[in-house]
């Protein structure tokens, strides 16, 4: 920068700042931004921790309900005799399973024939109820509300192709799904027809059934096993049973495939709601509003449900199947029923949902960790086990919340904050100390933006000075020399004849050679003060008779000047302990100081002093000058300041004399200061003092 000239380099430093300033805002709306995706991500690291246990506590049990209809068929009575079975076995079969609730046996027309009411009035309420319940409907009087799950219902529509075994519709009154994926194995010799007369005929699609489940209304969700059909010609038994396996695998994919792309495409969801609501086929009604479905893991104000309800009755379903599950609701109370197929009868059981809802209970993991609370919510929205803490009517509006299964219409596994408060506080936290890192790297860029912009300026200031400092120097030391050339030509000529010419010739002479030595030495003084080399050799002296010996020195050039000089000490020796050479240095150039900038009124006064309070040793040097202006009081001991007014710059002088002398001083120990001097009939002036430590010596003498 030296090389540069004062505005350009400032131009230069203007045009410098927004390569400190564009990456700065860069780096802090990067920073900000990063704070925005740590708070979304730990948001969405609890949400899908959240959806994850969901999906994974539905899953424990639906797998429960898979596997139920076998585990029950297994404990019926009369299964492998294939005979009726008698009551005493259906009520021992109560009494061995706990899921076993009421035991009932139909004829092939629906009757029940039992538990039996032989007589009015004998049977108790528990059979009573049993009849209200179920008589129309296990009697083909009333239908039964069936649900499935829509991305099943609508498979071939959402997947843009027909199913791979009908080219109707997944699931009709008239073509009813694979139960593949939903049904208990069939008998042996049950499956051996099944694959023959597939291997003969292709239109008897009613052989493989899946009933779906019911509703609140008394709707039914159906767990069946493909029927037996009548015995078929023979046909080879592997290429049936392969292209059977082959239909599952297929039909396992297409199901897939389609509940995949209905949960994540909202489009999609949206096409396939409509469809069904042309159809006339309408969802269920949730209990609880969450604020996140399990079903297609988004944010939403109103989730829907993913089953939509059909009708049939109860001739219907067991016709198509070998044995299954129906939920029902009657009066808010949930219940379910097994049934399964015996030739003719038909045996099965609703089961007890104390047993039941204990199950589901087992199979939903920990309740409540302290980060949140996980409960079953039944038909009407109320957990199955109560959670601590946590009141009702927080479960209207869970976090997560995610339908269950067509077994269990309406309930649904929810999950809630435990202490919702607490995980905000963390993000804020976790945002307050992103934001105040994002802060302190900004401030800390900015503070170096602004040191760097100083310290630039600064070095421009510096480079200005010491160019101007040259441009001093060489005015200063090109005055004495012309003066002493002149002089000595003068003398050369014959002015020595005039013996009066010629003394004043030689004292001025040695008056400006005195002056070009101060300041060839205070040039070299700056340049060993900044080498850290200038050496001093302090000793005991008396401050008193240095500082008299100083002012004697220059008392009667000031007189010559017209300058009023007065030095003033107490008596006796002002003991400390420095370098006499430096003192004298400092006092000189404070005396010049005050002689070059007096104004008018010619006054210099030198007063020597002690301070006991402080232990130190003061000499102070006032004039009645022009003074300090306020603004430069604070930089007049810095290197080649100089104040810059009409007043000063009519004076010589190349700005060093007081940062000389405060160095010096400094480096004994002491001080100088400046202070304005007190106005003595309308005059002002400066005041200097150097200070020194005391040091009490007997005898000290200079």
């Amino acid at each position: 920068m030296g090389g540069m000239k004062g505005p350009g380099a400032r131009i230069a430093l203007v045009l410098a700042m927004p390569l400190l300033i564009v990456p700065l805002a860069a780096l802090t709306w990067l920073a900000a931004r990063g704070v925005d995706q740590q708070e979304s991500s730990m948001r969405s690291r609890l949400r899908e921790s959240l959806l994850l246990e969901v999906g994974q506590t539905n899953g424990r049990i639906r797998a429960w309900f898979d596997d139920l209809p076998d585990y029950l068929g297994e404990g019926a009575p009369g299964r492998d005799s294939g005979r009726r079975p008698r009551p005493a076995e259906l009520a021992a079969w109560k009494e061995s399973e706990p899921l076993v609730g009421i035991p009932f046996l139909l004829d092939s027309g629906g009757s029940i024939v039992y538990p039996e009411v032989a007589k009015a009035g004998q049977a108790d309420d528990e059979t009573r109820r049993f009849y209200w319940r179920y008589l129309n409907v296990f009697g083909n009087q009333e239908p039964i509300p069936v649900y499935r799950n829509i991305a099943e219902e609508y498979e071939s529509s959402i997947v843009g192709r027909a199913a791979p075994v009908e080219e109707t519709p997944a699931w009709t009154d008239e073509t009813p799904a694979s139960a593949d994926t939903m049904s208990a194995p069939a008998e042996p010799a049950a499956a051996e027809s099944v694959m023959a007369e597939s291997a003969v005929a292709k239109d008897a699609p009613a052989n493989m059934a899946i009933e779906p489940i019911l509703d609140a209304a008394g709707s039914v969700a159906e767990l069946a096993v493909p029927a037996a059909p009548a015995p078929a010609a023979p046909a080879p038994a592997a290429p049936a049973a392969m292209r059977s396996s082959a239909r599952r695998e297929e039909r396992a994919v297409q199901s897939k495939a389609a509940q995949s792309l209905f949960e994540s495409d909202v489009e999609v969801q949206r096409q396939v709601y409509d469809l069904a609501a042309e159809e006339g086929k309408e969802t269920l009604k949730r209990k609880v509003n969450p604020r996140i479905d399990a079903s297609n893991t988004r944010e939403s104000a109103a989730p829907r449900s993913v089953y939509i309800e059909s009708s049939r009755y109860f001739r219907d379903i067991v016709e198509r199947a070998e044995r299954g599950l129906v939920p029902r609701i009657f009066d808010n109370s949930f219940v379910l029923i097994y049934w399964e197929r015996r030739g003719d009868w038909i045996v099965g059981c609703e089961l007890d949902m104390d047993a039941v809802r204990g199950a589901v209970a087992s199979r939903s993991g920990n309740p409540s960790d302290g980060v949140r609370s996980l409960a079953i919510l039944d038909q009407v929205g109320v957990p199955v086990v109560p959670v601590a803490g946590v009141d009702l009517t927080a479960w209207r509006t869970p976090l997560v919340s995610g339908e269950i299964s067509e077994y269990l219409p309406y309930w649904e596994t929810a999950i809630i904050l435990s202490d919702a408060s607490a995980f905000e506080s963390r993000v804020r936290a976790s945002r307050y100390a992103l934001s105040a890192l994002v802060l302190a790297l900004a401030l800390s860029v900015s503070l170096g933006a602004v040191f760097l912009w100083r310290y630039s300026a600064a070095q421009l200031l510096e480079a200005r000075r010491r160019t101007g400092f040259v441009t001093t120097v060489s005015h200063e030391l090109k005055t004495p020399l012309t003066s002493i050339r002149m002089y000595s030509e003068m003398l050369a000529e014959g002015a020595d004849d005039d013996p009066g010419k010629r003394k004043k010739y030689l004292e001025r002479i040695v008056g400006e050679c005195e002056r070009l030595t101060r300041l060839i030495n205070d040039v070299l003084d700056v340049a060993k003060l900044e080498r850290g080399n200038r050496k001093l050799n302090p000793a005991p002296m008396d401050l008193a008779a240095v500082a008299r010996e100083a002012f004697d020195g220059i008392a009667d050039r000031l007189g010559a000047e017209g300058f009023s000089a007065a030095f003033d000490a107490p008596d006796g020796p002002v003991g400390t302990f420095a370098d006499r050479e430096a003192v004298i240095r400092i006092l000189l150039n404070l005396l010049s100081n005050a002689e070059k900038y007096s104004a008018a009124t010619r006054e210099i006064e030198v007063r020597v002093s002690v301070d006991a309070e402080r232990a130190l040793c003061l000499v102070s040097v006032a004039d009645r000058g022009i003074g300090v202006p306020r603004a430069h009081r604070s930089r007049i001991f810095r290197e080649f300041h100089r104040v810059d007014s009409s007043l000063t710059s009519e004076r010589g002088g190349t700005g060093l004399g007081l940062s000389i002398a405060r160095s010096l001083a400094r480096a004994m120990g002491g001080d100088v200061v400046y202070e304005p001097r007190e106005r003595f009939d309308g005059l002002g002036g400066s005041v200097f003092t150097l200070s020194l430590p005391e040091r009490a010596e007997k005898g000290a003498s200079s």
